[in-house]
């Protein structure tokens, strides 16, 4: 093993391996399902969520104010509409 061109060779193997899993990961790109991860940063908290094929939301939580919004993209002036506003705080105490 002491060898420069058994070194040499080892070394292009291990490369080669590396390239080769990264270029089988690229090919099995599947797409996104319908289960996605929240942002949670600060006071707010975006949740982005399929409802159908046809229809996502995107919730916004307001954790200082405690209110939660939920957008609607609306495909004809692209933009998003505001659906129900829900307020948390009265939503949480009715369960006392």
């Amino acid at each position: 093993m002491r060898n420069p061109q058994n070194v040499t060779i080892v070394l292009l193997t291990i490369t080669a391996a590396i390239l080769a899993a990264i270029l089988a990961g690229a090919w099995s790109d599947r797409p996104a399902m319908a289960a996605y991860s929240s942002v949670s940063k600060g006071d707010y908290i975006l949740v982005p969520y399929q409802w159908s094929d046809a229809l996502d939301f995107m919730i916004v939580i307001d954790v200082a104010a405690h209110r939660m919004n939920v957008y609607v993209p609306n495909k004809t002036t692209k933009a998003l509409d505001l659906g129900p506003q829900v307020d948390l705080e009265r939503v949480f105490s009715a369960d006392n």
